[in-house]
């Protein structure tokens, strides 16, 4: 304890030193106020910078020997402050003269500061003894003195980036102030000073965006890339003065950045397929907070990793700075390729693999962890994805090359490409049972056939419009032989099957109308696909292909007698047409009410035997060879009765063959002489008497 006078000693030199530390720091306020004549003269505060230091060491002494706590903030701050207008006077290191030299002096001092105060030292001993500061206030007091110290760095970086003499000189400034904002969130602990140290390096890297720098623009990428990989191995180390989440944002923020100057280098560059190839790779190895991806963020990430290999793909064949179509051939196939290949991988070994990492017990879990949990997870998802992607870029191929003759490598790509497509969305519709899918599936399959016939078409001469009809009854019979290979038991398969089976001979026989072939090619389509149909029906006696094969056989006779025959009464139409109703009321009647059944087939019949019988009875005009029709349907409706026991046919048949020969004799009678006319109408009438 001091005594009286003591403590009057100690207050009187407390204000002697306040005193002193104010005229140095307020010198140029006094010399303006005592001496306005006088010129600035700041080199007096490199002069006064020893009397300074004196003056903060009695603060702090003041401080031991019982005085305010204030005495060693600021004894500490005028240590600062004179060590470095001190060092200054060393000729080309004087912030006034030589501002970018001063700056990293003071940087300098700040970093000693931060160094000789943040754990034991001599200076920290001498300091903590000559001011009596136990450790508790004295981590108080280095708080206050280091936020001020900082404030003065960033005063004096900032005054050096402003006069420098050379725009190259401002981005290092910049990262030296990173640098003790580092330091400082190093000791502290604090998280913004962290945050602020890495955005001012970020700063400093895009210096050269700004103004001429050092480190070109360009090379910014390959700096960014290697803290990444740095901070992805040195993790375990980092993670013991940062929290994890924060370090995610900090990968997180590397990732955007570089993403960004590798798309800003063109992404068909070597620079820019060197940094994506890169990017991915470090995105996989990059750390993790867990193993298996259960949020969105995680999923999200996983799922965007998908778009890297096609990105590579597409890239690398690309000519777009040359001015090549972003559309061509060649990059469309490869990024197709490698969506199709990737999703399939996925497929197949996803589950693999990520059993595989888990088995490996890796101490830091990384992003391929969370890549491998969430592909497994979703192979499905991504296979349909992948699915729907490639047969996106494969029509924008198809469209774009419309007419245009592929290159032998893309055609070949390009049909094994659809054909891969068609056989993944088949299996995916039977997986599903999906009646869209499969029809997806088909599109596909016609692409690949367009592809050729396009290629075929615009290398050679041979191909004709006639052959596109013969591929379509290639093709029918293909699908009834694959339908006999692989009984299709799904409904959809069958929905599909018949509904090829259908649209193909009319798509065939559109074709061949509208561009004029001959009749026969018609009447080939009709003919085959009935007898395929036929084929495909046999055995089942209510199968839709049986009907589809007596409408066929209908039309294929109509036909015939239009284009073939030149027949244009209406007997030779309504037969085939009558006779395929009746076959159809036979193979799919027996559900029919009977009666109905009988008024139905009593109509056809009625209308076979009538159109026939007015060319035979009525109309004279006509040869006898309509009768001899009338005979034949009259005795095919006989001979069909007396097989299917039907009354109404052998009624019909019979009642039909006994005009038809009253006709003939009529019209015999007719042509002879009138004595023979007179004589067989008296035998008309005898018979008449007698049968009545």
């Amino acid at each position: 304890e001091l005594s009286e006078i003591g403590r009057r000693y100690r207050d009187s030199a407390t204000v002697l030193c306040f005193f002193l530390t104010g005229l140095y720091a307020f010198q140029g306020v006094f010399q303006l106020i005592l001496f306005p004549e006088q010129p600035p003269n700041a080199i007096a505060y490199h002069g006064g910078a020893p009397v300074l230091l004196v003056v903060s060491l009695a603060l702090l002494r003041l401080r031991g020997l019982g005085g305010n706590d204030w005495l060693s903030f600021y004894g500490a701050t005028g240590l600062v402050a004179g060590s470095y207008f001190a060092l200054g006077l060393i000729p080309g290191l004087s912030p006034f003269d030589h501002p970018v030299a001063g700056a990293w002096l003071g940087l300098g001092l700040s970093h000693a500061f931060v160094i000789a105060t943040g754990g034991p030292s001599p200076l920290r001993t001498f300091l903590q003894w000559i001011s009596g500061l136990d450790s508790a206030s004295w981590h108080d007091q280095r708080r206050a003195v280091g936020a001020l110290t900082l404030i003065a760095t960033c005063v004096v970086m900032l005054l050096g980036a402003w006069r420098a003499p050379q725009p190259q000189l401002v981005a290092p400034l910049i990262f030296g102030l990173a640098t003790i904002f580092a330091h400082h969130g190093a000791v502290t602990g604090y998280g913004w000073q962290r945050t602020v140290a890495f955005l001012l390096t970020l700063a400093a890297l895009h210096g050269d965006f700004v103004l001429p720098s050092y480190l070109d623009k360009d090379s910014v990428l390959w700096i960014l890339l290697a803290a990444w990989g740095c901070a992805a191995v040195a993790y375990d180390g980092l993670r013991r003065i940062e929290s994890e989440p924060r370090l995610a944002n900090l990968f997180m923020t590397l990732a955007i950045f570089s993403g960004c100057h590798a798309l800003r280098l063109h992404p068909e560059s070597w620079e820019g397929l060197l940094g994506a190839s890169l990017f991915l790779g470090l995105s996989l190895v990059t750390p993790s907070e867990r193993r298996l991806a259960t949020t969105v963020r995680d999923g999200l990430g996983a799922g965007l990793l998908l778009l890297g290999l096609p990105w590579l793909a597409y890239f690398t064949h690309t000519d777009l700075r040359a001015g090549g179509s972003p559309l061509a051939a060649e990059p469309m196939l490869w990024a197709a390729g490698a969506i199709i290949g990737q999703g399939y991988l996925t497929l197949r070994f996803g589950v693999l693999a990520a059993d595989r990492l888990v088995a490996m017990r890796l101490d830091q879990p990384r992003v391929i962890h969370l890549v491998a949990d969430f592909w497994s997870n979703h192979r499905w998802p991504i296979w349909l994805g992948s699915l729907i992607a490639g047969t996106f870029a494969m029509a924008v191929v198809g469209v774009n090359h419309r007419g245009v003759v592929y290159e032998p490598m893309a055609l070949g790509a390009s049909l094994a490409l659809w054909a891969t497509l068609a056989v993944g969305w088949y299996q995916l519709s039977r997986t599903r049972e999906s009646l869209l899918l499969l029809l997806v599936a088909e599109a596909c399959g016609l692409a690949l056939l367009l592809t050729v016939r396009q290629q075929i078409q615009l290398t050679t001469s041979w191909w004709s419009l006639e052959y596109d009809v013969w591929a379509s009854l290639a093709v029918t019979a293909l699908l009834a032989g694959l339908r006999e290979l692989d009984d299709l038991g799904a409904k959809h398969e069958r929905r599909v099957l018949l509904a090829n089976l259908l649209v193909l001979p009319l798509a065939a026989i559109g074709w061949a109308i509208k561009n004029d072939l001959p009749s026969d090619v018609t009447i080939v389509v009709l003919g085959v696909n009935s007898v395929i149909l036929l084929f495909m029906g046999r055995g089942q006696k209510k199968s839709p292909y049986n009907a589809l094969a007596v409408l066929g056989f209908v039309a294929f006779a109509v036909l015939i007698v239009y284009s073939k025959l030149e027949l244009r009464s209406l007997q030779a139409y309504v037969i085939p047409a009558g006779g395929g109703v009746l076959v159809l009321l036979r193979l799919f009647g027996g559900d029919m009410d009977l009666e109905a059944r009988r008024k139905v087939e009593s109509v056809v019949l009625l209308s076979m035997i009538g159109s026939s019988a007015y060319y035979a009875l009525i109309d004279l005009r006509h040869p006898i060879g309509f009768n001899l029709t009338l005979l034949g349907v009259c005795f095919a409706a006989m001979l069909a009765g007396s097989l299917l026991r039907a009354r109404v046919y052998l009624g019909g048949g019979a009642a039909g063959i006994l005009l038809c020969l009253a006709s003939i004799a009529f019209k015999v009678v007719l042509g002879m002489g009138k004595a023979v006319q007179v004589s067989a109408l008296g035998l008309l009438l005898l018979v008449g008497g007698v049968l009545l």
